[in-house]
């Protein structure tokens, strides 16, 4: 696939939940993971890597379609009693976890989660589940802009929408920059009706909101990681890892 580009990844996504989780040096952790393609994966990737630091970890798979995560939570309290319960899911499946914790209350002390759980749509929707709950993330909320393009971005965003900028507008905002910004390359080069855009994207090197671009012969962007972002009353703050950190984490901390 030689015209494939991506800016994020699975290893982005296991080398930011991993760096937080060993800050935190826990001596077990439950991960609970659905059997889609891309948490399973990270379930694996994640187990590997605390296994060999010398963590004791549980993995609990689960079908997407299930609804009652009681059962699997009980395995978590009765049997795991982990000091991490890590969810590689997706929103549904975040809410009906937390949900089960809160009634059992397994002795955890930190709920973890990865994609599109640590923003401000989840805390607005689900305030009673989502105090304290850790999520991959990008950008802290109320975003606090360091540099002029986010300074920018987030001006025009908020005049345009009325809204402030979160996860997946960030990510659009920077896959469209670095593919109009090698179009113009190709374009200037001579090569853009010639096929020469896959070239322009290659050479793509630069720092972004979401941290550093580049490409390597897959397409995939190796230097990809993700912060980790707390929930806290309606705000999202960074904390992990220790150079993005907006704030310290609250350790143990739990919604219920």
């Amino acid at each position: 696939m030689k015209t494939f580009f991506r800016i994020n990844n699975n290893a982005g996504y296991q080398r930011g939940i991993g760096t937080l989780l060993e800050t935190l040096k826990p001596t077990s952790v439950s991960i609970l993971a659905s059997t889609k393609e891309a948490p399973a994966l990270l379930a694996k990737g994640l187990q590997k890597d605390l296994t060999a630091k010398g963590v004791k970890v549980t993995v609990h798979e689960f079908d997407p379609a299930i609804t009652d995560f009681k059962p699997i939570i009980n395995k978590v309290k009765l049997q795991d009693r982990s000091d991490i319960l890590m969810m590689s899911a997706y929103e549904n499946d975040y809410v009906g976890i937390i949900r089960a914790a809160k009634v059992l209350k397994p002795p955890v002390k930190l709920v973890v989660g990865a994609w599109s759980l640590a923003t401000p749509k989840m805390y607005a929707e689900f305030p009673d589940l989502m105090n304290n709950v850790v999520g991959t993330s990008f950008l802290p909320f109320p975003v606090e802009m360091k540099d002029e393009e986010g300074k920018r971005f987030a001006e025009v965003y908020k005049k345009t929408y009325n809204k402030e900028i979160e996860y997946l507008s960030t990510l659009s905002f920077v896959e469209t920059t670095i593919l109009a910004e090698a179009i113009a390359r190709a374009a200037d080069a001579g090569t853009l009706k010639s096929g020469g855009l896959p070239d322009a994207m290659r050479k793509t090197d630069r720092e972004t909101l979401l941290g550093p671009v580049q490409f390597d012969a897959t397409g995939d962007n190796p230097r990809f990681s993700v912060a980790m972002g707390q929930h806290r009353a309606g705000k999202v703050v960074l904390v992990s890892p220790a150079a993005a950190a907006t704030g310290e984490i609250v350790f143990p901390g739990l919604p219920w």
